[in-house]
């Protein structure tokens, strides 16, 4: 009679084991996939700055009062530490106004009929943060120059908003000038990223037969909405 009992219990017990690993698996199954987290690995603003202070009006000379502060990696003094470069390259010359100071800066175009570009380090934006400067000069007949705003949803796509394009017709190479105000914070849908997202600064030129580019130089964050 014992045996039989005790069989009994094992069989039961083996049920049951069946039946929570059963239940184990369908519950693993139904689990929806994690979400990404649009601003893992990105550099905090405020570590970003290498020039002068943390913030300035670098660009007040030319009328903007703005405040800002050196995205990562560009004034190019370290090279291309952390940027992505397709037939583009760290050159010798600094842009010519000294908003930051150095003797480097980036050319776009090192290759014939291709498009070159420049992708940049990832660092932390905010809806504080409202656009980006830099400083360029056509490099050719043609210089058209395209910019981009790279940023990582929390389904985990890359997705990329072009911000600008502008066109500058020179017999020569051209002089170096500011950029138009470039829109930040509003290519990204701050809402569906939880309010902060890594973003990576793209830059675009076509290069034709005469070598057409563009060299940029001071790539500049506003940290600031409002003022």
């Amino acid at each position: 009679m014992f045996t039989i009992k005790k069989g009994f219990g094992l069989a039961l017990a083996g049920v049951a084991a069946l039946t929570i690993q059963g239940t184990a698996t369908a519950s693993a199954a139904t689990v929806p996939a994690a979400t990404v987290d649009p601003k893992a690995g990105c550099i905090e603003p405020a570590e970003t700055s290498t020039a002068k202070s943390s913030v300035w009006q670098a660009f007040a000379r030319f009328g903007d009062i703005a405040d800002y502060f050196l995205a990562p990696g560009g004034d190019f003094e370290t090279g291309a530490k952390g940027w992505n470069l397709s037939n583009a390259a760290v050159v010798r010359g600094n842009e010519s106004f000294g908003i930051t100071r150095g003797s480097q800066s980036l050319q776009l175009g090192s290759g014939l009929l291709s498009v070159a570009t420049a992708v940049s380090p990832a660092f932390c934006v905010t809806d504080a943060h409202p656009t980006f400067r830099f400083v360029a000069r056509p490099r050719g007949l043609v210089g058209v120059l395209s910019t981009f705003v790279r940023y990582q949803a929390v389904d985990g796509t890359t997705r990329e908003e072009q911000v600008h394009s502008r066109s500058r017709l020179t017999l020569l190479p051209g002089f170096w000038s500011p950029s138009e105000l470039q829109p930040l914070a509003t290519k990204v849908p701050m809402a569906k990223v939880g309010g902060v997202a890594s973003v990576r600064l793209v830059f675009r030129a076509p290069i034709n037969v005469v070598g057409a580019g563009y060299q940029i130089d001071s790539l500049l964050v506003d940290p600031y909405r409002s003022r």
